[in-house]
């Protein structure tokens, strides 16, 4: 690093001078006397931006320094970077200039920095690889590409990237933006919503389409910006909101792979390891309670698929009720019959969200998920479904794709096989009761297998 790059890479110095007098501890080892993350400590010493004071001290006081000493140090480079950003908002604009920068110069002579994120999760746990992945594309890599995080439904895709804006909020100094694509028709309503809260007046929000979108890729060109779009559930609503800014970045979050969707990089997301497991246990009842009960901890953990959603549910329903222990949790979920019922939690419980999409799916894609649910094993083959189904194999193949678009079933390595966890299963076994054979099991439906 160029110590004379400026006052952030000469703090970022002082902060690694400060680390390697203290030992050189790795970001892992001090992350976990801290508390913040490996790859936000690791951020805190890239010298792209200032850290937020609060993670500054953290590592200071873990090194050994002064902290007195660092929080003027802090404060100081802190002001002249607010500085800066006020006077470059002071310049006046020229007499010809395009819309774009008039609605920039209108925005920003009082309106607040766009800081849209929901709440984070306060227990969040583990997931430490899939953080520093985040990190190291969207900090450490300059071309602006926006970055796709599908996975299965429960799997933890909105909690991880909205802990992770929180986290890095700072190396985003014009602002986050935040919109939840859930039911919405296409993203061009989003568009106006986020001129606004960049600036715009509300005039040059209300222009057509393709203008609105022209002003928001302009705006996200000359700012720094985290622009998140949460539970997206195809391309046409995304693409109106994606730019290719190298200083702004987009991160979209959706149980559909968005196979439509160019000049993206994708990011599948899958259940947790068992001790990430233990570790959101541990963060919602206490450490010390799964240490004492670890083999049931495990066992728990086990029979919630290591799905973070229900992980989270479980642990929760424990730490409210006092009488409750891991032991009498896990007695509830062998039960068969009623582990849904413990894994759900109201509107956002696994079973809730299951059911909306269950009953979202044709009668095709309901037929084969049904038929996969009963398959023996955990990895039901697509060859295999063909035969029971009486459909030709590239039909099964599509279908199944689809399911695992929607984020009911989860793709693997090997070609033609799927995984369902065991709680699917048993949701589909509820359902499957009450659910008459389609008009053409036992063989193929002539559309099906027409050409």
């Amino acid at each position: 690093m160029d110590p004379n790059g400026g006052a952030v890479a000469a703090f970022a110095l002082a902060l690694r001078r400060l680390r390697a007098q203290a030992g050189n501890a790795s970001y892992r080892e001090l992350s976990e006397r801290v508390g913040f993350s490996p790859s936000v400590l690791s951020a805190a010493t890239n010298g792209f931006s200032l850290p937020t004071l609060q993670v500054t001290l953290a590592l200071v006081e873990a090194c050994g320094g002064d902290r007195n000493e660092w929080t003027r140090t802090w404060q100081r480079i802190a002001g002249q970077e607010d500085a800066g950003r006020s006077s470059r908002r002071r310049r006046p604009v020229p007499a010809a200039t395009s819309t774009t920068g008039e609605a920039e110069r209108q925005g920003d002579a009082g309106r607040p920095t766009p800081a849209q994120l929901p709440v984070p999760p306060r227990h969040f746990a583990g997931r430490t690889a899939e953080m520093d992945r985040l990190t190291g594309f969207v900090l450490n890599t300059d071309t602006g590409t926006p970055l796709l995080i599908s996975g299965p439904i429960g799997v933890g895709k909105s909690a991880l990237t909205i802990h992770w804006g929180h986290e890095h909020s700072g190396h985003f100094p014009d602002g986050v933006l935040y919109a939840d694509l859930a039911g919405r028709e296409h993203g061009y309503d989003v568009l106006s919503y986020f001129l606004h809260a960049l600036g715009c007046p509300r005039e040059q929000t209300e222009t057509n389409e393709r203008d609105r979108s022209a002003l928001y890729r302009s705006l996200l060109g000359r700012r720094r910006v985290l622009v998140v779009l949460d539970n997206a559930t195809d391309e046409a609503q995304v693409r109106p909101l994606l730019a290719g800014s190298r200083g702004s970045h987009v991160i979209i979050t959706s149980r559909n792979r968005l196979a439509g969707l160019e000049g993206v990089e994708r990011f599948t997301l899958d259940v947790m390891s068992p001790e990430e497991s233990l570790a959101v246990l541990g963060a919602i009842v206490g450490r010390e309670q799964v240490a004492a009960e670890r083999e049931v901890a495990r066992a728990l953990a086990e029979l919630c698929d290591h799905l973070p959603l229900a992980l989270w549910t479980t642990a929760v329903r424990v730490a409210v009720r006092p009488a409750w222990n891991l032991a009498y949790a896990l007695d509830q979920l062998r039960d068969n019959t009623r582990r849904l019922e413990q894994v759900d939690s109201g509107d956002l419980g696994l079973g809730k969200r299951l059911r909306d999409m269950y009953s979202a799916l044709g009668a095709l894609p309901a037929w084969a998920w049904r038929a996969v649910s009963a398959s023996p094993g955990g990895d039901p083959e697509a060859s295999v479904l063909a035969g029971q189904m009486c459909l030709p194999l590239h039909v099964v193949e599509e279908v199944l794709e689809s399911l695992v678009d929607v984020g009911l079933l989860i793709g693997t390595p090997t070609p033609g096989r799927y995984r369902m966890p065991l709680l699917f299963r048993l949701f589909v076994a509820e359902v499957a009761e009450q659910t008459a054979p389609p008009p053409h099991a036992g063989r193929a439906p002539a559309i099906l297998t027409a050409g």
